[in-house]
Protein backbone atom coordinates (compact mmCIF):
# COMPACT_ATOMS: atom_id res chain seq x y z
CA UNK A 1 0.00 0.00 0.00
CA UNK A 2 1.68 3.24 -1.10
CA UNK A 3 1.68 6.38 0.98
CA UNK A 4 -1.45 8.49 0.39
CA UNK A 5 -0.49 11.47 -1.81
CA UNK A 6 -3.55 13.67 -1.34
CA UNK A 7 -2.67 14.60 2.22
CA UNK A 8 -1.85 18.15 3.25
CA UNK A 9 1.72 19.41 3.40
CA UNK A 10 1.58 19.79 7.20
CA UNK A 11 0.38 16.23 7.66
CA UNK A 12 3.12 14.88 5.40
CA UNK A 13 5.83 16.78 7.32
CA UNK A 14 4.47 15.64 10.70
CA UNK A 15 4.30 12.07 9.40
CA UNK A 16 7.96 12.19 8.37
CA UNK A 17 8.94 13.50 11.80
CA UNK A 18 6.78 10.89 13.52
CA UNK A 19 8.35 8.05 11.55
CA UNK A 20 11.87 9.32 12.25
CA UNK A 21 11.22 9.53 16.01
CA UNK A 22 9.47 6.13 15.96
CA UNK A 23 12.56 4.51 14.42
CA UNK A 24 14.89 6.27 16.88
CA UNK A 25 12.72 5.09 19.75
CA UNK A 26 12.85 1.50 18.48
CA UNK A 27 16.65 1.68 18.11
CA UNK A 28 17.04 3.04 21.63
CA UNK A 29 14.86 0.26 22.98
CA UNK A 30 16.84 -2.38 21.07
CA UNK A 31 20.05 -1.18 22.76
CA UNK A 32 18.51 -0.44 26.16
CA UNK A 33 17.05 -3.92 26.75
CA UNK A 34 20.29 -5.97 26.47
CA UNK A 35 22.29 -3.39 28.42
CA UNK A 36 19.58 -3.33 31.08
CA UNK A 37 19.62 -7.11 31.34
CA UNK A 38 23.40 -7.15 31.81
CA UNK A 39 23.19 -4.37 34.39
CA UNK A 40 20.39 -6.20 36.23
CA UNK A 41 22.43 -9.41 36.33
CA UNK A 42 25.46 -7.56 37.65
CA UNK A 43 23.37 -5.76 40.27
CA UNK A 44 21.77 -9.06 41.27
CA UNK A 45 25.19 -10.65 41.74
CA UNK A 46 26.40 -7.65 43.73
CA UNK A 47 23.37 -7.56 46.01
CA UNK A 48 23.47 -11.34 46.44
CA UNK A 49 27.07 -11.13 47.67
CA UNK A 50 26.64 -7.96 49.70
CA UNK A 51 27.54 -9.71 52.97
CA UNK A 52 30.90 -10.81 51.51
CA UNK A 53 31.73 -7.27 50.39
CA UNK A 54 30.65 -5.76 53.69
CA UNK A 55 32.70 -8.25 55.71
CA UNK A 56 35.84 -7.96 53.59
CA UNK A 57 35.86 -4.21 52.93
CA UNK A 58 34.73 -2.91 56.28
CA UNK A 59 36.60 -5.24 58.62
CA UNK A 60 39.03 -3.70 61.07
CA UNK A 61 42.37 -2.84 59.46
CA UNK A 62 44.24 -4.51 62.33
CA UNK A 63 42.47 -7.82 61.61
CA UNK A 64 43.58 -7.81 57.97
CA UNK A 65 46.99 -9.40 57.32
CA UNK A 66 48.32 -6.61 55.07
CA UNK A 67 46.55 -3.63 56.57
CA UNK A 68 43.31 -2.34 55.03
CA UNK A 69 41.53 -4.80 52.73
CA UNK A 70 41.60 -3.90 49.04
CA UNK A 71 39.40 -5.33 46.32
CA UNK A 72 41.03 -7.88 44.05
CA UNK A 73 41.65 -7.08 40.37
CA UNK A 74 38.61 -9.17 39.41
CA UNK A 75 36.41 -7.22 41.81
CA UNK A 76 37.78 -3.95 40.42
CA UNK A 77 36.91 -5.06 36.86
CA UNK A 78 33.49 -6.19 38.05
CA UNK A 79 32.69 -2.86 39.70
CA UNK A 80 33.87 -0.88 36.70
CA UNK A 81 31.68 -3.03 34.47
CA UNK A 82 28.76 -2.55 36.88
CA UNK A 83 29.24 1.21 36.84
CA UNK A 84 29.63 1.43 33.04
CA UNK A 85 26.56 -0.72 32.26
CA UNK A 86 24.46 1.21 34.78
CA UNK A 87 25.49 4.55 33.26
CA UNK A 88 24.89 3.32 29.70
CA UNK A 89 21.47 1.99 30.70
CA UNK A 90 20.60 5.33 32.32
CA UNK A 91 21.67 7.26 29.21
CA UNK A 92 19.77 4.96 26.87
CA UNK A 93 16.68 5.26 29.05
CA UNK A 94 16.98 9.06 28.92
CA UNK A 95 17.28 8.97 25.10
CA UNK A 96 14.36 6.57 24.80
CA UNK A 97 12.23 8.71 27.12
CA UNK A 98 13.02 11.86 25.12
CA UNK A 99 12.11 10.14 21.84
CA UNK A 100 8.97 8.69 23.41
CA UNK A 101 7.84 12.18 24.49
CA UNK A 102 8.45 13.52 20.96
CA UNK A 103 6.56 10.54 19.54
CA UNK A 104 3.56 11.27 21.77
CA UNK A 105 3.69 14.96 20.82
CA UNK A 106 3.78 14.26 17.05
CA UNK A 107 1.06 11.65 17.39
CA UNK A 108 -1.17 14.18 19.17
CA UNK A 109 -0.45 16.85 16.53
CA UNK A 110 -1.26 14.43 13.71
CA UNK A 111 -4.55 13.51 15.34
CA UNK A 112 -5.37 17.23 15.64
CA UNK A 113 -4.57 17.77 11.94
CA UNK A 114 -6.75 14.80 11.02
CA UNK A 115 -9.68 16.37 12.85
CA UNK A 116 -9.44 19.59 10.82
CA UNK A 117 -9.03 18.83 7.11
CA UNK A 118 -6.23 16.47 6.08
CA UNK A 119 -6.65 16.35 2.31
CA UNK A 120 -7.20 18.53 -0.74
CA UNK A 121 -10.55 16.99 -1.63
CA UNK A 122 -13.54 19.17 -0.99
CA UNK A 123 -16.04 16.33 -0.95
CA UNK A 124 -16.34 13.38 1.44
CA UNK A 125 -13.48 10.94 0.92
CA UNK A 126 -11.62 8.16 2.70
CA UNK A 127 -8.24 9.91 2.97
CA UNK A 128 -8.21 9.82 6.77
CA UNK A 129 -8.93 6.11 6.85
CA UNK A 130 -6.43 5.36 4.07
CA UNK A 131 -3.77 7.35 5.90
CA UNK A 132 -4.39 5.59 9.22
CA UNK A 133 -4.37 2.16 7.52
CA UNK A 134 -1.14 2.96 5.67
CA UNK A 135 0.59 4.21 8.82
CA UNK A 136 -0.47 1.14 10.78
CA UNK A 137 0.18 -1.57 8.18
CA UNK A 138 3.24 -0.26 6.35
CA UNK A 139 5.06 1.61 9.11
CA UNK A 140 3.82 -0.16 12.24
CA UNK A 141 2.67 3.06 13.96
CA UNK A 142 -0.71 2.87 15.66
CA UNK A 143 -2.31 6.32 15.88
CA UNK A 144 -5.49 5.21 17.55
Amino acid sequence: MPRPRTLSYALNKKTDKLLKVYRQKATDLAVMIPVGLVAALLWGYFLGNMDYYMNSWFSLPAAAPNGAPLPSWLEAVYFRLLLVTTVIFGCMYAFWNRHNEKYKKYKKEILEILEVNPCEHRSPCSCKDDYCRWLEKEEGVDLL
